[in-house]
């Protein structure tokens, strides 16, 4: 009788543990599944935070999410990410002085084009107005006619210096944009994935346009699967986020096989 109270006591005891530490429980067993059985089961993945900074809505995250796991999925047999409300893998947008930098020199880049377009049209009409002084100044007979070239004289020089500083607004931008580029290093991380005991997660910390957080996706869910980065500067897996394409490319495809055994 007493084994029996024992027994009963100790399953209780077990039981309630279990309840207590049941999503730990069920988070550590998927992060094992997914590392002894690779690529058998989907990886279930839901979107985590975002900072309202990056102006992203969740709609449109989400389907940048999904055209980035369409990448892996599209070139394997198997369904290997699939979106679920309370995914295992949380996707988060992070937003720090990585993303702000990347913003502003987006915006100066922007500014620095209006300017260099501002120059040319001023430029253009400068040449003309020149060209038609030259034809038309050895032929001034009039007081009129003295009236009229003094006044594109006075244009031209106006013009002039709106040309000045139209370069000299366009160097300063310049100079802003090579300062701020120098902030990021040249190398950082765009995304992290990582995966402990409380869960997996995929940060993104910095992205210039849709085509680049789609790159940046990919390349940390690439991670998630396990896959270690490429040499191939055009893959998905490269260290470095350099290229445009949204395919796989031969080598990505080639340690996709190998971890995952897909044919």
């Amino acid at each position: 009788m007493k084994n029996l109270i024992k027994n009963i006591l100790a399953l209780a005891v077990l039981g309630a543990i279990i309840f207590v530490f049941q999503n730990q429980i069920g988070r550590s067993y998927l992060n094992l599944r997914d590392r002894f059985f690779p690529c058998d089961f989907p990886i279930g993945y839901s979107v985590g935070t975002i900072d309202p900074r990056f102006n992203v809505s969740e709609t449109v995250f989400e389907a940048d999410i999904k055209s980035a796991t369409d990448i892996w999925n599209k070139a394997s047999s198997k369904i290997l990410f699939i979106e679920k409300p309370n995914g295992n893998l949380k996707i988060n947008l992070v937003y720090d002085t990585r993303q702000a930098t990347t913003q502003k020199l987006n915006n100066l880049n922007s500014q620095i084009t209006s300017g260099k377009n501002s120059y040319e049209s001023l430029k253009t009409e400068y040449d003309m107005l020149k060209a038609d002084i030259l034809a038309t100044r050895d032929n001034v007979q009039t007081e009129n006619d003295v009236v009229i070239i003094n006044q594109k004289i006075a244009k031209l020089n106006n013009l002039a210096q709106k040309i000045n500083q139209s370069v000299s607004d366009v160097n300063a931008k310049v100079r802003q944009y090579n300062s701020a580029g120098e902030i990021l290093g040249g190398q950082f991380e765009e995304g992290l994935y990582e995966s402990d005991s409380s869960g997996q997660k995929i940060d993104i910390y910095e992205f210039k346009n849709k085509n680049n957080l789609i790159r940046v996706l990919a390349h940390e869910l690439g991670h998630a699967l396990s896959l270690d980065h490429s040499n191939d500067p055009s893959s998905i897996m490269y260290y470095i986020n350099s290229g445009t394409n949204l395919t796989l490319s031969a080598d990505d495809i080639r340690m996709l096989r190998e971890h995952c055994g897909v044919k």
